[in-house]
């Protein structure tokens, strides 16, 4: 069962479709489910709405169609199959639409044909409210003007990229084999200027009821799913918020809970810790640290706002695991660093290399069996 929000949320993403009803061009969109329907209507000047639930359709149809007995849903489905091939912009020759403009309000008569029988719906339309004005056409048309300039601004970019490849082929000899291919380099000023004079007047003296051709209705919708998605998001977040500001309701001040009266034990056993918010409402300041160590099977939401209240309105000299005010911080030092030694001092004077001729062993060598320094030293010539 499809609700009133929903056809709502599902108009919204419907495209306007130029209609005429006699010497009538409107714009027009409509949403058909299985217990109501919506409709808009506007002629650029003023916008109409019909809103219908499942109870005003069966009301509707015993008063147009007393021959006729069926089901809501089958007048809702029928109602939908004559509205859509107009909207489509291929109305059905077997189905006339009229429209009438009292006291500024809208009627718009269906006359057909349902099993053989003469069918008759009459939608019954009010000036619509600013909000659903500018929900459905101002700031979607806003947006598709945005998006329109936007995609002006890359395609004069790719231009402007075809034009220096082509000079780069004509620098590199290369030839057109027609000369009636030949073009000049984009102008973006003067290509605006030749618009605003030659086609923009014949597009502002088009009729009211080509505002939404086909090519724009593609675009409308896709802005219109990116603003229900934001929507959406909005909803939920906006639900998220109110859901956690609902657990901040606590009890109103007074004594500190007791298991009496039955606001649970502070008692241990080996429950999960909760982690309870640090604040329960615009007036309670930051609450201590002991809270958090509160076990969530022994206590409830509103008990544990109740024990933060009565702990702030104890007087501050005898709240517990609470320094008084005045009380000096001690800051510890930041922690020291490594020293750095100082670079090592060559050696003076430097040692000196041995001669290669030099008979005596090397100092690393004397140790080692088998060395130089443990064989008989030839005997010295100045002895």
């Amino acid at each position: 069962m499809e609700g009133s929000e929903e056809l709502e949320s599902r108009l919204l993403t419907q495209p306007w479709a130029s209609v005429c009803f006699g010497e009538s061009a409107l714009i027009a969109k409509a949403c058909f489910g299985d217990t109501g329907y919506v409709l808009l209507l506007s002629d650029l000047s003023s916008v109409w709405y019909e809103s219908a639930d499942a109870e005003a359709v069966g009301q509707r149809s015993k008063e147009l169609n007393k021959r006729l007995t069926a089901h809501v849903s089958s007048f809702l489905h029928r109602l939908a199959n004559l509205m859509s091939p107009l909207l489509a912009g291929q109305p059905d020759s077997a189905t006339s639409f009229s429209c009438q403009r009292t006291a500024g309000r809208l009627s718009l008569r269906v006359k057909s044909e349902l099993s053989g029988l003469p069918f008759y719906w009459d939608f019954h339309c009010c000036p619509a409210p600013v909000e659903m004005v500018c929900r459905h056409l101002v700031r979607p048309l806003i947006r598709m003007s945005l998006a329109l300039q936007y995609q002006v601004q890359e395609l004069s970019f790719l231009l402007r990229q075809k034009d220096a490849e082509i000079e780069d082929y004509r620098e590199s000899g290369a030839a057109l084999s027609r000369d009636r291919l030949r073009t000049e380099p984009f102008q973006e000023k003067a290509f605006l200027q030749t618009f605003m004079a030659g086609s923009l007047p014949q597009i502002c003296g088009a009729g009211d009821g080509q505002a939404f051709a086909s090519a724009l209705q593609e675009l409308y919708t896709a802005v219109t799913l990116q603003e229900a998605k934001q929507a959406r998001k909005r909803h939920r977040s906006g639900e998220e918020l109110l859901d956690a500001r609902r657990g901040r309701v606590g009890h109103p001040l007074g004594e500190p809970p007791s298991p009496e009266n039955g606001s649970g034990d502070l008692g241990g056993g080996s429950p999960p810790l909760a982690r309870v918010p640090l604040c329960f409402g615009p007036s309670i300041p930051l609450l201590p640290v002991w809270v958090w160590a509160l076990p969530r099977a022994s206590l409830s939401q509103p008990q544990i706002a109740s024990l933060c209240s009565w702990y702030q309105r104890m007087p501050r000299a005898r709240r517990p695991l609470q320094k008084p005010r005045g009380t000096p911080t001690r800051h510890h030092s930041p922690r020291r660093t490594k020293r750095r030694l100082r670079a090592r001092e060559p050696r003076c004077p430097p040692p000196r290399c041995r001669s290669p001729g030099c008979p005596w062993p090397r100092p690393s060598r004397r140790k080692r069996r088998g060395s130089s320094a443990e064989r008989s030293l030839p005997p010295r010539e100045d002895i």
